[in-house]
């Protein structure tokens, strides 16, 4: 569904939504009704804006069946589950760091926990817990994005030299650009605070299980498949 601009804030939510309503449907409701009341807050005055959010209100209703069937368990059942979905996500992107084998798709990993831990708004104030683990999960983020870019940027200006290089007729032009990297000062995202916050809704510690994926591409869909085994 196309959204206009005015609703882009909600479209992380539901793209979450779509990518797990196969197989956590109880996390993508929440994702989807997560979404709709940050639209609903929104300027809804456009014509475009209330049919989209009026779409999405139907996806709502019909989801009902949820509840029908239990899987809707109540409030403290459903927070659960979400936070450990969301957890699962947040510990493999945060071991491939620890293993320095982060990529550019461990960033977008450790943002898709940012989304699934915010979600969780819907049930009330976040603990604090949650809210430093968000604050890491962006920093981290932005810092493996900074490095993949620093690295790219590395390997452009050493091909670049290479090529002037063996055209020494050439007169070589331009200054070097600086590098400005942030280097982060702070100790409130200690590794060691996490660890400890991992059980902040009687989880069975999820950080002690193993995590063994032969191969991560997308840590969305190792979860989903993951899942579906389990469903099987």
């Amino acid at each position: 569904m196309s959204l206009p601009s005015v609703l882009n804030p909600i479209s992380p939510y539901l793209q979450r939504a779509r990518e797990i309503s196969g197989v956590e449907p109880v996390v993508s409701y929440y994702c989807t009704y997560y979404a709709v009341k940050i639209g609903l807050q929104l300027d809804s005055s456009d014509p475009q804006v209330q049919q989209s959010l009026s779409l999405l209100l139907d996806q709502l209703e019909k989801a009902k069946i949820l509840s029908e069937n239990g899987q809707l368990a109540g409030v403290d059942v459903d927070m659960k589950r979400v936070y450990e979905f969301g957890l699962k996500i947040f510990n493999n992107a945060d071991a491939e760091e620890r293993n320095s084998i982060a990529t550019r798709q461990t960033a977008k990993s450790f943002m898709a926990s940012v989304h699934f831990f915010q979600v969780l708004n819907v049930f009330g104030d976040l603990p604090s817990e949650v809210v430093e683990k968000i604050k890491y999960a962006k920093y981290k983020a932005s810092e493996i994005l900074k490095q993949a870019n620093k690295t790219e940027n590395t390997s452009f200006e050493s091909k670049d030299q290479e090529h002037q290089e063996n055209q020494p007729e050439e007169k070589q032009t331009g200054e070097s650009k600086e590098e400005n990297i942030t280097k982060y000062q702070g100790s409130q995202f200690s590794r060691q605070n996490l660890d400890k916050s991992d059980n902040i809704f009687d989880t069975n510690s999820p950080r002690n299980q193993s995590l063994d994926y032969d191969t991560v591409v997308s840590i969305i869909p190792v979860v989903i498949s993951q899942e579906q085994q389990q469903q099987e």
